[in-house]
């Protein structure tokens, strides 16, 4: 299995991956690219009644052609979002946020997974259970 790294946003696929936000921590993604030795990437995101907001987007690529987001929205700033591939519209594959997990200088305990009806599938470490 690939170790987790940085990649850039036109590495990243857009198109035939269903990505939602899967769980969060409280951090500012200015910082935590800082330590990651990488640069975000600012959107604005413009909605109805022309009012806009900005997001801010980091870009993992995970093992086995796997990839996952870390973004900060200016309506929840200092709030950092792990955006997820989401399996059968409903099930997210908990091996993802382990990945993701090993990047940032926090334990997992720290991150605060979504609980909205999506279920987690468990990751079995098969060394673990040698």
């Amino acid at each position: 299995m690939k170790t987790p790294c940085v990649t850039r946003s036109n590495e990243f696929p857009r198109k035939g991956r269903n990505f939602t936000y899967a769980a969060e921590f409280s951090s500012s993604l200015d910082d935590l690219a800082a330590k990651l030795g990488t640069k975000q990437y600012r959107y604005t995101i413009r909605e109805e009644h022309d009012s806009s907001f900005w997001q801010k987007v980091v870009f993992l690529k995970l093992g086995d052609d796997r990839y996952a987001t870390l973004s900060e929205h200016q309506t929840r700033e200092r709030v950092i979002e792990i955006g997820l591939q989401l399996h059968n519209f409903r099930i997210f594959d908990e091996r993802d946020l382990l990945e993701v997990a090993s990047l940032l200088p926090l334990a997992i305990a720290d991150i605060d997974r979504v609980q909205n009806g999506l279920v987690w599938v468990p990751f079995e470490n098969p060394i673990a259970g040698q």
